[in-house]
């Protein structure tokens, strides 16, 4: 029914509900490594097979694979059965079965769907982590209340929203030096870590985007106006990007604008640590950017990046790849 409402319309959302529905079912029963690309790949070529003979589109079922499931099959010989089977009922034995009741055939279907109710796995991700289990009781009730193909899309909408939410705060904290090493941790997570002098050393722990750009800004100001309330002077922020793997347009301008705030504005050394090449190339995308950091071969500024091996000027800066600046921070600068 679901696919005679959609026909000639909306078959995208079909497709994917299709696609979802299949790849749910593969993590939930198979026992073996699971590759979504090959499995989608395999049904794109079956239905694209099938269209030229006008055939229902290929997918996984709920009921008759739990049946399958529960039967013990094995491989795909047990489906030329079954089909063997329904081919056989349908051409020469229909009339008995028109006098079994539904009930009947119902409760076959629920003996077989029954067991892709995983209380377990529900109590797990609740002690887990709520969100997950948010997702699985929208999934669960909007399957049971409005059909599988309804509770998967507010499943999946509601999932995309969190993952959403969640790269718009991304953690941001404060590093500092272990005791004899070069390594920095988190501040919180370590407190026994010492704090450089004069420096504030700030992770983002995710790619920056124009969805979390701006509490990116944010995040550093207050990191700031906290150390200034100490009463703690700060000539130098460093930002360590070796979480980030990715920077937008958005996020770039939002970047240059804080840079030329602590730069220009304040006069404090801005530094970036980490970068990883995608980034750099976008750092260098960037004029205005590119010259605050003045990277090797040019004159000291303000704001600079540490590349292995700058002391060959006569290379792009591009040509060397990223090295690690917190290594060679001091523990103060004048």
């Amino acid at each position: 029914f679901f696919f005679w409402k959609m026909r000639g319309r909306n078959t995208d959302r079909m497709a994917f509900f299709f696609f979802y529905r299949t790849i749910c079912l593969c993590f939930l029963l198979s026992r073996y490594a699971l590759y979504a690309n090959q499995e989608l790949r395999a049904l794109g070529l079956s239905n694209l097979a099938g269209a030229g003979f006008n055939a229902y589109p290929a997918t996984g079922s709920f009921s008759r694979s739990a049946v399958s499931n529960d039967t013990g099959c094995k491989t795909q010989l047990g489906s030329i059965v079954t089909a063997l089977l329904v081919l056989l009922v349908v051409l020469f034995i229909t009339k008995p079965f028109y006098y079994m009741p539904m009930s009947a055939l119902g409760a076959i279907v629920i003996s077989g769907v029954i067991g892709l109710l995983d209380i377990e796995e529900a109590l797990y991700l609740f002690r887990l982590s709520k969100m997950d289990f948010l997702v699985w009781m929208t999934s669960f009730f909007g399957t049971l209340f409005g059909g599988a193909e309804l509770g998967l899309g507010i499943a999946v909408g509601l999932a995309l929203l969190i993952v959403i939410y969640q790269t718009s705060f991304p953690k941001i904290v404060e590093l500092g030096r272990l005791h004899g090493t070069t390594v920095y941790r988190n501040l919180k997570q370590y407190p026994h870590a010492k704090r450089l002098s004069s420096v504030m050393i700030l992770r983002v722990g995710a790619p920056i985007y124009f969805a979390n750009c701006s509490y990116v800004r944010e995040m550093f100001d207050t990191f700031l106006e906290k150390h200034e309330r100490a009463g703690h002077s700060v000539g130098v922020v460093i930002m360590e990007m070796s979480p980030v793997g990715h920077v937008d347009a958005t996020a770039m301008h939002v970047l240059k604008d804080m840079m030329e705030d602590f730069v220009e504005v304040r006069g404090i050394r801005f530094m970036i640590a980490n970068p990883n090449p995608q980034v750099m190339r976008s750092l260098q995308h960037d004029e205005k950017i590119w010259e605050m950091l003045n990277p090797c071969g040019q004159q000291p500024g303000r704001a600079s990046i540490s590349i292995n091996g700058c002391g060959d000027s006569g290379k792009s800066p591009s040509s060397h790849p990223t090295h690690d600046t917190l290594d060679s921070v001091p523990d103060s600068i004048e």
